[in-house]
């Protein structure tokens, strides 16, 4: 049969229970050493056979009879606990093994107590050097061999370890704690640079949209009721009466009629005068694009057809040739007088005549109808509409009529009459070097458009036509198109 045991075998093992009156004396002794919990509790726990629980509270009760202060234990120290730790950091701002073997018997503390203590005392050591407190030895010591060289070296710790008997731990946790902050101050440098930056920017912009007085406000308001596009003295003007800068003048006006548009557009209120003017000048040169394209695209269909036309017809009469019959001369055939003779006085009249066919024939190929793929440029739309649509007496008097037609009115001439216009008054030596660079195009378009540059460059060459000669033109260019300034005044 098996032995039998008590349930408390362990218990038997023990030592006789302790009376009421020795462990009330214990209790005292350990509470006159140290009035909080520490190390030693858990041994008196097991040797009065207490839990943990009752043992606090025994301490806890002690202390409000003896008026010390309650609070947690290692955050509120007695003032005996206070004078220990205070002295062994004046000599030792990092514990060591051997010092918080000594410190728990000493304080009653255990170790991570101490350290979290001597962790908040360094704290307001470096917090106190900010405001010119010196640090204590081992700290400058470390704040030293940083300045000295951030990176951590094998010679620097041994150094550290002789000079102030510090572990490598806590070496290395100071090099690495220092830098990161250093890490952490760049960074909310770089944060504090944007913030300002952002700041600034906000600034600048509630500038842009900034609200003007009263008075200036008004005076901007009567400008735009007469003037919707100020010119540059007129700008001037009001900066010298407002002291507001220019750009923001313009801005305003520009936001005036950008609001005077929309009215008008959603709501029919009628555009100021000078908003009126530029709109029709914007619908009828509009209108003079889509006119001059839609008449080109209809001339091009008709060319195309008649060129197809001829093509078929030359090649049938190609087929139709014996093949013993002679070609004909391509002057014969385009109805055009053959220029060989044997008549050495006939022969240079014969030449004349062949060259003006040559040069009617160059102004025909001048004035073709726009191919489908043809698109006229916005200088030559403006020229025009400028033609077709405005109606005026030409300024100079002097202006000859091309032709003898008896038509004073020289924007209702068609482009030819332009044409005949120019030959009467370009000089010879500039019309020679613009037909040469000009004449190239094959369509009214290029026309056109090289007739604009050509003008330009004629000018340039010839000084002496000024406005005598270009002021009729000019004076309607200026005001369609840039370019033409300089041309015509």
């Amino acid at each position: 049969m098996a032995p039998s045991y008590s349930r408390n075998t362990k218990n038997s093992k023990k030592t006789a229970p302790i009376s009421a009156e020795e462990k009330h004396k214990i209790l005292e002794e350990e509470f006159a050493k140290s009035p909080y919990r520490g190390q030693r509790n858990l041994e008196l726990c097991a040797m009065f056979n207490m839990t943990r629980r009752r043992l606090d509270a025994w301490f806890y009760n002690r202390r409000i009879n003896a008026g010390i202060a309650t609070g947690t234990p290692g955050l509120s120290h007695s003032t005996e606990v206070l004078k220990i730790l205070e002295n062994a950091f004046k000599t030792h701002q990092y514990v060591t093994r051997e010092l918080t073997k000594e410190l728990t018997e000493k304080a009653g503390l255990n170790e991570k107590q101490i350290w979290f203590w001597y962790r908040k005392r360094r704290a307001k050591a470096e917090a106190a050097h900010k405001t010119g407190a010196e640090l204590p030895f081992q700290m400058k010591l470390l704040e030293i061999a940083y300045a000295e060289d951030p990176g951590f070296t094998k010679e620097t710790l041994n150094r550290l370890k002789e000079e102030g008997g510090l572990e490598s731990k806590d070496i290395s946790a100071y090099f690495s704690a220092q830098n990161e902050r250093a890490k952490f101050s760049k960074h909310k440098d770089a944060e504090k640079n944007e913030q300002e930056y952002l700041a600034q920017k906000k600034i600048k912009d509630r500038e842009k949209f900034e609200r003007h007085s009263e008075s200036a406000v008004k005076l901007f308001k009567e400008t735009f009721s007469k003037f919707q596009f100020p010119n540059d003295s007129l700008i001037a003007e009001l900066i010298e009466k407002t002291q507001i800068e220019g750009v923001k003048i313009r801005r305003w006006f520009t936001r005036a009629r950008e609001t005077a548009m929309k009215a008008y557009k959603n709501n029919g209120t009628p555009l100021p005068l000078g908003m009126k003017e530029r709109q029709k000048e914007m619908e009828t040169i509009g209108n003079a694009t889509k006119r001059i394209r839609t008449s080109a695209g209809a001339d091009a269909d008709l060319s195309t057809t008649s060129s197809r036309s001829k093509k078929d017809k030359k090649s049938k009469q190609t087929e139709q040739r014996e093949p013993n019959e002679e070609p004909r001369s391509p002057s014969i055939e385009n109805n055009q007088p053959h220029c060989s003779t044997s008549d050495p006085s006939a022969e240079s009249n014969l030449n004349s005549h062949c060259n003006k066919g040559a040069r009617d024939a160059k102004l025909r190929k001048r004035h073709r109808a726009l191919p489908e793929s043809s698109i006229l440029s916005e200088p030559a739309v403006r020229v025009m509409a400028s033609v077709e649509e405005v109606k005026q007496e030409p300024i100079d008097g002097s202006l000859q009529d091309p032709g003898n037609r008896g038509d004073r009115d020289w924007r209702s001439w068609t482009h030819s009459q332009v044409m005949e216009w120019m030959d009467q008054i370009i000089p010879r030596s500039a019309q020679t070097s613009f037909r040469e660079e000009q004449i190239e195009g094959s369509s009214m378009a290029d026309f056109l458009n090289q007739t604009i540059g050509g003008l330009c460059r004629i000018r340039a060459r010839n000084p002496r036509l000024t406005t005598e000669h270009f002021k009729a033109l000019g004076e309607q260019m200026k005001l369609l198109e840039p370019n033409f300034r300089n041309v015509a005044l």
